[in-house]
């Protein structure tokens, strides 16, 4: 996952802040259809390789259920 700002805070709500971190949802051909975000009240700078790659995991796992569901939808018109 790339992202110029890997921690943005998303709603300000009394005390509690959340935190996201962003990467983007591209398809096999490029194009960006958006993205994945993770909220959590504290900002996590550094993330574990084993947690990166479990979101790279969920990233790609979600492409590949869009691109799926598009082949069929083009199939059936």
């Amino acid at each position: 996952m790339e992202c110029a700002n890997g921690c943005v805070t998303l709603i300000y709500q009394g005390a509690a802040v959340l935190k996201g971190a962003f990467g983007s949802l591209r398809t096999s051909d490029g194009h960006v259809l958006g993205t994945v975000s993770v909220a959590d009240t504290a900002p996590r700078l550094r993330m574990s390789p084993q947690h990166r790659q479990a979101m790279d995991t969920f990233r790609d796992n979600v492409v590949a259920l869009i691109e799926d569901r598009m082949a069929v939808a083009l199939q059936e018109h």
